[in-house]
């Protein structure tokens, strides 16, 4: 797994990374790519061909300033032309075996995959809308190059909003913040299994949005978009449960730190055993309550027994 985040992720850095997966990609692989960050639209200039005469564009962590018209210089950005690409030349390298997988999580990117292929042919898509209580289907034009290849992976797109939106932020705590998307379809992967396709992750990342904003203030209206081959499984059916072994850094004798928080669903007063992993009947050593929690650690307080004093191969569970 590679990964650029903030600093780290400028447009040369992407391009390159990119070139190098594109590469160093095999037959029969699985490939994802996932992309949260900024998004934007701009006049096509090179050439028209989306309805809206609108181009769609990541926006990469070193791209200038807006100017004076409160726009960003596009030779900066990563258009939407260049993603299509990206998708079209990994799907000729997997071949008919692999997959290619792509999120954008960003404003303006239900259109963010589409290159500038003359031919357009209808495909079945899905537009679902967080601000409704129903699924709502749509269709609209997908690239897709004039000769067909049938030895081509197949692959999926899913953007966070349409392309006239704006993607959104939400706190489930009130004080750690997520892409609403980003963090619906966090759920969705958490509770997938090997039989499930990624038409069933991404309907599990609106529902959840649908019943969670039942019970909260705050509108969710963005409406994400989907493209591609929904009804293959996930990775190929290669899904792998979650560990529910969690590592830790010892505080005290009686107070460690987990490295994983309410995203990993270990929420305050949660309970936990911390045993040697050589076994599953190995019993407990220590006991212990959650007692505070953030998305990405938590504290543990032991309220029965001691932590040993040689840590090798403790684990809590």
């Amino acid at each position: 797994i590679d990964s650029l985040i903030d600093t780290d992720a400028t447009k040369a850095n992407i391009l390159k990374k990119i070139a190098t997966l594109i590469t160093s990609t095999k037959e029969g692989d699985v490939v994802v790519i996932y992309f949260s960050g900024h998004g934007v639209q701009s006049k096509d200039i090179l050439k028209v061909d989306e309805k809206d005469k609108q181009d769609e564009y990541i926006v990469p962590y070193d791209a200038p300033a807006k100017n004076s018209s409160n726009e960003y210089s596009t030779n900066s950005l990563i258009v939407d032309d260049v993603i299509g690409e990206w998708i079209s030349q990994l799907q000729v390298k997997v071949k008919n075996e692999g997959q290619v997988f792509v999120v954008i999580d960003a404003c303006h990117s239900g259109t963010a995959n589409k290159g500038d292929d003359e031919e357009k042919a209808n495909q079945n898509s899905n537009e679902m809308s967080f601000s409704e209580n129903r699924i709502i289907q749509n269709y609209f034009n997908l690239s897709l190059p004039k000769e067909k290849n049938t030895t081509k992976g197949k692959y999926v797109f899913m953007g966070s909003c349409a392309d006239r939106q704006s993607s959104e932020q939400f706190s489930p705590n009130n004080k750690d913040v997520f892409s609403t998307f980003t963090y619906c379809l966090y759920k969705a992967f958490q509770a997938v299994s090997p039989d499930k396709n990624y038409k069933w992750i991404f309907s599990y990342a609106l529902n959840y949005a649908i019943n969670y904003k039942s019970n909260s203030s705050k509108l969710l209206n963005q409406k994400p978009v989907m493209d591609g081959n929904s009804e293959m499984l996930v990775f190929g059916g290669n899904v792998v449960k979650p560990n529910l072994e969690f590592t830790f850094i010892k505080i005290t004798d009686k107070k460690v730190k987990l490295s994983s928080g309410s995203l990993e669903n270990v929420n305050k007063g949660a309970k936990f055993e911390f045993r040697n992993n050589d076994s599953n009947n190995t019993p407990s050593t220590a006991k212990g309550i959650v007692t505070e929690s953030n998305a990405f650690e938590s504290i543990v307080e032991i309220n029965e027994n001691r932590l040993p004093e040689n840590m090798k191969n403790i684990v809590a569970v």
